[in-house]
């Protein structure tokens, strides 16, 4: 995945497309080699127009509530299941590939949300595994501690506290691997 600037003077960058369906792709962002992944499941509108993860209105209640417990997210890699909007007609298989691949080398991840979680521990529910850490044979040897929250967009409609709780949780756990 290439990221080039457009030639003109307009300020964008033009983004890649997704090799099997060819939508605009928003790749993963904060520093490459940072011990803590933070995984959410698709990007959002803001998300997608910017070509940038977690900048939207859920980036702002992440970014907040990191912050409040104490660890900055610009120190996390950031990134996403679907490196684009959900569709049924792309290759999901090749987005996990991509996953997997940001996985490697991590110390502590944070799986947001139940589409997310179905991929590492199938049949589980996210409500009930908030805050909690897994163990899960599809993570890399190097990951010391991964925890489950919902979405932060849900804090948008309902369940701060629950996120808050699982997101402080997180935090103090990658403060530990930093």
């Amino acid at each position: 995945m290439e990221r080039r600037t457009c030639g003109r003077d307009c300020g964008e960058d033009m983004m890649a497309n997704c090799p099997k369906c060819g939508r605009r792709l928003v790749e993963p962002s904060g520093p490459v080699r940072s011990p803590v992944l933070i995984v959410g499941e698709f990007p959002g509108v803001d998300e997608i127009r910017r070509g940038i993860p977690w900048i939207g209105r859920a980036g702002d209640i992440l970014r907040n509530e990191m912050g409040r417990a104490g660890l900055s997210l610009e120190r996390c890699r950031i990134t996403n299941l679907w490196l684009h909007g959900v569709t049924d007609d792309c290759d999901k298989d090749w987005h996990m590939t991509q996953l997997k691949k940001e996985l490697l080398g991590r110390a502590a991840v944070l799986l947001m949300g139940s589409d997310v979680l179905a991929e590492f521990l199938p049949g589980e529910s996210v409500m009930e595994l908030n805050g909690l850490e897994i163990i899960s044979p599809e993570l890399p040897r190097s990951v010391r501690v991964c925890l489950v929250t919902m979405n932060p967009a849900i804090c948008m409609y309902d369940k701060m506290g629950e996120t808050r709780f699982a997101l402080s949780r997180f935090a103090d756990a990658a403060k530990e691997v930093m």
